[in-house]
């Protein structure tokens, strides 16, 4: 299924002229920048061996005196992937990797993405469901998967990055799964943080993809205190506020496998509806309006109610009414803090649950 890139010493050695004639320690790929896509290349040419690098600075470049009879189907000798010079690529280069991260030379030549949107491979956020707001108060926890409608998806390593809006996110971080493109610990995992960005990438050891689709791993997330306060008001599409950006996928020949994601995003506060819950769970009928609540709200219901309490979504209480049935009740939720709400009716004929958000200033 797989092929492994091999060039005879005769034909590296006419050819040396085509490539670089140093090595940038980390930068595997031989692009003049050393990223998270040296993390690909580092972990394809895996476990190959060939002729060393005299001693030098482990962030300069430093010359070849020897190219290695391999290469990527692109050209690049497998020497780059030798971060450390000692004539084996091994774990200790990814490290030289991780310590030159941004390093760039005076030429970089810029890698080519797939960001394409359609049928297809895609990397997955939330099993690809929007987040409610009652959903990200505080923290919350977001499967990213690899999915595939295709049998034949091949895998050996995949890089990109993760955008956070940070009008709506504190803080995040990515923790690799051990399942699927790392089972077995024969992966190499990195991930870096910069500003808003996440810089993930992991390469199988080796030319030994894996097939199929699974689970990539889970980004943690502590969302804003004053989330409802700023959340935007109105209709429309699904708000995004994480995204993954400049995805690049190789399969077990090092070619690019086009992967695409559409990122994440939460639904506008207008699409909260007074009646969120299954129709067990509104037995009375009943509706609330407005919502969002900014002062009074209303309720109404076909069947009567004798009492009204506030639920918040630590589960605590407030008994706001109580007293003969009723169909209509208006009410303010004063000295509340701006949050998620469930209201509770209570009558003969059993009890309704309407979810609403305050926003009272």
């Amino acid at each position: 299924m797989t092929t492994r890139i091999y060039l005879s010493i005769v034909s590296v050695l006419l050819s040396s002229t085509l490539w670089s004639q140093q090595v940038l320690p980390g930068d595997a790929n031989d692009n003049g920048r050393v990223d998270q896509y040296d993390v690909l290349a580092i972990g394809y040419a895996y476990g190959h061996v060939g002729p060393t690098r005299a001693p030098g600075s482990s962030s300069q470049p430093q010359d070849i005196l020897a190219f290695w009879p391999y290469a990527y189907p692109n050209g690049t000798n497998f020497i780059h992937a030798d971060s450390d010079g000692n004539g084996r690529i091994e774990l200790i280069d990814f490290a030289y990797l991780a310590l030159n991260q941004g390093l760039e030379e005076n030429e970089v030549e810029e890698l080519e993405f797939s960001n394409f949107l359609g049928e297809g491979p895609e990397l997955e956020f939330n099993n690809g469901n929007a987040i409610a707001p009652e959903n990200m108060m505080g923290s919350l926890q977001i499967p990213i998967r690899v999915v595939s409608s295709a049998d034949d998806l091949v895998i050996n390593g995949l890089a990109f990055e993760i955008e956070v809006d940070p009008t709506y996110v504190v803080s995040a971080t990515f923790n690799f799964s051990s399942e699927w493109i790392n089972d077995g610990n024969m992966a190499f995992p990195y991930v870096s943080y910069e500003d808003n960005k996440i810089k993930v990438a992991i390469s199988r050891l080796g030319i030994n993809p894996v097939e199929g689709e699974g689970l990539l791993g889970v980004l943690n997330l502590i969302v804003v205190e004053d989330l409802i306060g700023i959340l935007p008001a109105g209709g429309g599409p699904e708000i995004p506020f994480v995204g993954a950006n400049n995805i690049l996928a190789v399969d077990g020949e090092f070619q690019s496998t086009n992967v695409s994601s559409t990122g994440l995003g939460f639904w506008p506060l207008t699409s909260i509806t007074s009646n969120p819950e299954p129709n067990s769970n509104n037995q009375l009928l009943a509706t609330l309006s407005p919502n969002p609540v900014q002062d009074q709200l209303r309720v109404q219901s076909e069947s009567s109610f004798t009492q009204v309490e506030l639920i918040d979504l630590q589960g605590r209480q407030q008994l706001l009414y109580s007293g003969p049935p009723l169909n209509n009740w208006e009410g303010r939720l004063n000295q509340a803090p701006r949050a998620i709400y469930l209201l509770r009716l209570s009558g003969p004929e059993g009890q309704s649950l309407l979810r609403f958000i305050y926003s009272a200033e």
